[in-house]
């Protein structure tokens, strides 16, 4: 609301009526904001519309949307970089695959198995593959002389055991379901 007092033209959207009449309420009966109910993985306008779009978390049903987007974050920097440093290669492949299993859940996987979430894939099977096959010689892990006790095959199979129990329970506690689309004619 605050680029609508700015004199933006804002569009606020969400899949819940409530958060958005709660939106309404706050804004008062002003020309902007507008407020538009649908899911933003299929909006209802037309290509180029807007110069600037701007996503929550709770737009994927996380809540609290801020935290649970600060916590994926923080998941993705830090297996990101123990994983690029070769340090601690397990914790980097399983925060790294919470975060991917979160994604193909939550974002990109459609109403067809896979459709859209390949990349997704492929990010989970790296972290997990280097999980089990090790950092490789230019690591940490291996400078440290930590590469040879925690890699392998069931070093793997635990990461990905523990990040889709991880996964489940981010997704069945801190995530709502969609709210209902209205029907079209």
């Amino acid at each position: 609301m605050p680029l609508a007092l700015e004199g933006l033209h804002v569009v606020g959207v969400d899949r819940a009526q409530l958060f958005l009449d709660e939106a309404q309420r706050r804004a008062g009966h002003g020309r902007w904001p507008k407020f538009v109910r649908a899911d933003y993985r299929e909006l209802p306008f037309p290509d180029e519309s807007f110069d600037v779009a701007l996503n929550l978390f709770s737009s994927l049903g996380y809540q609290p949307g801020v935290q649970m987007a600060v916590i994926a974050g923080l998941g993705e920097a830090v297996g990101g970089t123990l994983l690029a440093l070769g340090l601690l290669t397990p914790l980097a492949g399983t925060l790294l695959a919470i975060v991917m299993l979160n994604a193909i859940v939550a974002a990109t996987l459609k109403k067809q198995f896979l459709l859209g979430s390949e990349l997704e894939l492929v990010y989970l099977v790296i972290a997990i593959s280097l999980v089990a096959t090790g950092p490789g010689r230019f690591s940490l892990d291996r400078a440290l002389g930590w590469d040879d006790n925690f890699t392998g095959l069931w070093w793997a199979v635990g990461a990905l055991v523990v990040a889709a129990a991880v996964s489940a329970v981010t997704l069945t506690a801190f995530r709502s379901k969609p709210a209902p689309q209205p029907a079209t004619q």
